[in-house]
Formats: C-alpha cells, sequence, structure tokens
C-alpha cells in the first residue's frame, strides 16, 4: 500500500498517518497510550526506528528520520517557549503587583 504524505507539521499528524489504534499494535502499546501521545504531539524517540520500519513497508516515504527529528525539535521548542511566556507572564504579573 503506498501512501502520499505531504507536509507534515506535527508528531500527532505522523500518528494519524498510521491511525493510533494500528499505529499501537505495531508498537505493542494500548490504544491509550498512542491516543494520549497524539493528544501531547508526542511520538517518544525509543519506538521511531519501529516507526521508521512500518512506514517503509506502507510506502510511507514521507516519515523519514529526519521528519521525526524536525518535528521533536519544533514541539521541543513550542513546549520551551509555551513554558518561558507562561512563567515571564506570571513574572510580570506579580511584579505589577
Amino acid at each position: 500500500m503506498s501512501q502520499i504524505i505531504c507536509d507534515m507539521q506535527t508528531l500527532g499528524e505522523v500518528i494519524d498517518a498510521f491511525g493510533y489504534a494500528e499505529l499501537a499494535a505495531i508498537l505493542g502499546k494500548p490504544p491509550g497510550t498512542v491516543s494520549s501521545w497524539k493528544s501531547r504531539n508526542q511520538l517518544p524517540s525509543e519506538f521511531w526506528k519501529t516507526v521508521l520500519e512500518a512506514a517503509a513497508r506502507r510506502g510511507m516515504t514521507d516519515i523519514t528520520a529526519d521528519l521525526l527529528i524536525r518535528l521533536d525539535a519544533n514541539r521541543a521548542c513550542s513546549t520551551n517557549n509555551k513554558a518561558l511566556g507562561k512563567s515571564t507572564l506570571h513574572s510580570a504579573v506579580r511584579a505589577s503587583r
């Protein structure tokens, strides 16, 4: 089966490409675990090799190690920026009191 996947922007979209139930079966994890990863835009790196192998078997040529690295880095930056913004806002509110 060949599948065209263009312009993935999040790790959640990688999970969607498989479907969380199918990916859960591939990874030997409960579907709820993979669903939770999707909602947090997370795909633990210890599963990347298996994901890449499964993607290759399915003809999902857009799912590459470079893609996973880029999306994980984007997720980490976004998470850090949100945390920084929250703490900066919190500090500004405290300072204004």
